[in-house]
């Protein structure tokens, strides 16, 4: 073995990796559009192969950057609410999407899990004026029904 140790071949090669680093993304580049069909191939398997770790892997990204959430402070939140919309309390299982997490827009604060209904209804509360909805929905609201 030329290196002393495999820790000394790591690190020499991660050192010659980082150093060349513009150098190899251009081989691997042109050995990417000389065999496209391999790797579009290999891609599309992969995919297959590993659809649930991508599918967690990228609502791991979506939370950290949307909310600065990990899965974990999701997964807190869930257990805390027991699965349910704070403010309708259907659970997860009656719904057809994930739990929406409720944030302040001008903030950027987390309140608490809601459904996507009860999300749209607490967006429409705090973006419009509530006294002119109700009024629309009175003046229209049928006569003979109570």
């Amino acid at each position: 073995m030329p290196y002393k140790s495999k820790e000394t071949a790591k690190k020499y090669f991660a050192e010659y990796a980082k150093k060349n680093r513009p150098i190899r993304n251009k081989q691997n580049k042109n050995w990417r559009n000389k065999n496209k069909e391999y790797c579009n191939n290999y891609g599309k398997e992969y995919r297959k192969k590993n659809a649930a770790i991508i599918k967690k892997k990228k609502r791991e990204y979506v939370l950290k950057k949307t909310y600065g959430l990990s899965l974990k402070d999701y997964d807190d939140m869930y257990k805390e609410q027991k699965g349910r919309c704070f403010i309708c309390k259907k659970h997860q299982n009656e719904l057809n999407r994930l739990l929406n997490i409720d944030h302040c827009h001008k903030t950027n604060k987390i309140r608490k899990l809601l459904c996507h209904m009860c999300n749209l209804a607490v967006g429409f509360y705090e973006n419009y004026d509530i006294k002119i909805i109700e009024e629309y929905v009175n003046n229209h609201k049928r006569k003979d029904v109570n």
